[in-house]
């Protein structure tokens, strides 16, 4: 359960927000006292919102101004949102601004009444690049966001200049998260009057523990949305469902089906040292040092593990996975 500070919520949620594109504010943004000094800071540095008509869908971004340069474009994971980049934006500026995105069932953008493939999210990200960056962007991806990256690396990789890939599973052998994820495509849509409750029940998928209660209540605030019948996550349930149905139903979001040794970019991989697929990445990626042709085609892959971080890298030690993905970018200097 997240602790924060207590506020009276509205009385009736407000109408569903429909076509508008915005994020609930959030009421205890600058009450987070247990907050450290500088996400209370990156709070202040406020996103515009943009859009890009792909496929049928409006899908929408954040968008931090930056210089004339390449941008830096975030993709969240499964469920998420671009606001789990939201605190870290600001820190990751290099040449040009920083853009967050929302995939299709996600966050802003539309759903898809005709379901979700990994291909489409990542004709989206390519939409996305080229609607927002004078160049290819250096592109960071956490969880199912890097297997959707990936995807595009290795079928229009000349869209991304540098592709960083946060504790995704980016290899044929990956494990899949424990728990089936899939059965959540079925659950039904809850509605609540109070937003702070279901806040209060959040959790992280996969399942594990978070002390930053800080991130964990930021990133749960901007998951609602709020309509005529109360607050709902804003993610479209279908995201978990299979191509087909078929047993493997939602594995589509758990690893990648392709081969990163066909990427027509150069790509790092960046894991937290406590993931459940950190294991197998050291097996995969290290050899890189000894074999390049084993697993990228650009030489040595560069791998850096995050201590104390498990796969959500981002809640867990936001400040060491900056310091890591700078890193890595310097590393192709």
């Amino acid at each position: 359960m997240l602790h924060h500070a207590t506020h009276s919520p509205p009385t009736q949620p407000a109408p569903d927000e429909g076509t508008e594109a915005r994020y609930l504010p959030d009421p205890l943004r600058h009450e987070a006292t247990d907050a450290p000094q500088w996400f209370r800071r990156a709070g202040l540095d406020e996103p515009t919102v943009g859009e890009v008509e792909h496929e049928g869908a409006r899908i929408r971004y954040l968008r931090w101004p930056g210089g004339p340069g390449p941008a830096t474009l975030l993709v969240h994971g499964g469920s998420a949102h671009a606001h789990w980049w939201s605190p870290l934006a600001p820190l990751l500026r290099s040449q040009g601004p920083v853009v967050a995105m929302d995939l299709s069932g996600h966050g802003l953008s539309d759903w898809r009444p005709d379901g979700y493939t990994v291909a489409q999210w990542a004709r989206e990200v390519r939409a996305v690049a080229l609607a927002t960056s004078t160049a290819p962007p250096v592109v960071i991806a956490h969880s199912m966001g890097g297997i959707v990256s990936a995807h595009l690396a290795v079928t229009a990789g000349d869209t991304m200049g540098r592709l960083v890939v946060v504790d995704s599973p980016v290899w044929d052998s990956a494990p899949a998260p424990e728990g089936e994820i899939a059965a959540r495509a079925n659950a039904p849509t809850r509605y609540h009057a109070d937003p702070e409750v279901p806040i209060s029940r959040f959790r992280l998928i996969p399942r594990q523990e978070c002390s930053n209660n800080w991130y964990m209540r930021h990133i749960a605030w901007h998951g609602l949305t709020a309509t005529a019948q109360g607050y709902r996550w804003r993610f479209d349930p279908q995201i978990f469902a299979g191509n087909d149905g078929g047993a493997d139903a939602g594995n589509r979001i758990a690893r990648f089906e392709g081969s990163l040794s066909d990427s027509t970019c150069p790509y790092a991989v960046v894991m937290g040292e406590d993931s459940y697929l950190t294991p197998q990445a050291v097996e995969v990626f290290g050899a890189a040092s000894r074999s390049p042709a084993a697993v990228s085609r650009h030489g040595r892959t560069p791998l850096a593990l995050v201590p104390s971080a498990g796969h959500h890298v981002l809640l867990d030690q936001p400040l060491a996975l900056v310091a890591a993905v700078r890193g890595v970018l310097a590393a192709w200097r």
